[in-house]
């Protein structure tokens, strides 16, 4: 009981995830604690995508099988920061693995993408490479998603290390699936709208 009444009210917290988009996600947080087992935040998220998931092309030059244009490679992968408010929830502490307390939490939130890439670049062929460049712009993406994380910590006076499983409903390619290149609409070319889920670890100090 003695160790359950010293509670640190603030929490600063490191995250790193790899989400089904292919992509790494890291986020920096701040926390609150407002009641023993409740506390509110909110995290800067950026994420990025390591593999190409972003592709498109032109028909062929006339009598050539050379793409009349390709997107840049800048373009080829999903890039955003967003604000992630959240309410945490856990558990009191359940066993303990020598002074360390385990628990399980929750993590119920919305993620506002406030800065994505909403441009791609495209390489147009001149007869020897791929070098006139022009960009196309997107709009009437949504900014507004839910997000939800699950998972057990370890924690002492000081320190929490977190992992778990999270879930979210945002979408990488909301500003850029209405972009027409020419005759050729990205959206099609992109994959489709569905949930985006990944694992997480985390490393929290208290104060």
């Amino acid at each position: 009981m003695a160790q359950e009444e010293k509670i640190k009210s603030n929490q600063y917290t490191l995250s790193g995830a790899l989400d089904s988009n292919s992509a790494w996600e890291l986020e920096f947080s701040y926390m609150r604690r407002i009641f023993p087992y409740i506390g509110i935040g909110a995290g800067i998220n950026i994420y990025h995508q390591y593999s190409d998931e972003i592709s498109a092309s032109g028909g062929n030059v006339p009598g050539t099988s050379i793409s009349q244009w390709i997107l840049s490679n800048n373009s080829k992968q999903a890039t955003g920061l967003v604000f992630n408010p959240f309410v945490h929830i856990k558990t009191p502490t359940l066993f303990h693995i020598d002074e360390m307390g385990v628990n399980i939490f929750t993590e119920p939130g919305l993620s506002i993408a406030f800065l994505t890439d909403k441009n791609v670049g495209v390489n147009y062929w001149n007869g020897s490479g791929y070098y006139d460049t022009k960009t196309f712009y997107g709009h009437g993406g949504n900014w507004l998603y839910w997000h939800y994380r699950i998972g057990g910590s370890m924690e002492n006076e000081d320190v929490v290390l977190s992992m778990g499983y999270f879930a979210s409903n945002i979408d990488f390619y909301s500003y850029k699936r209405n972009i027409r290149i020419e005759n050729v609409r990205l959206g099609d070319n992109l994959p489709k709208k569905h949930f985006n889920w990944g694992i997480f670890i985390s490393l929290g100090y208290k104060f």
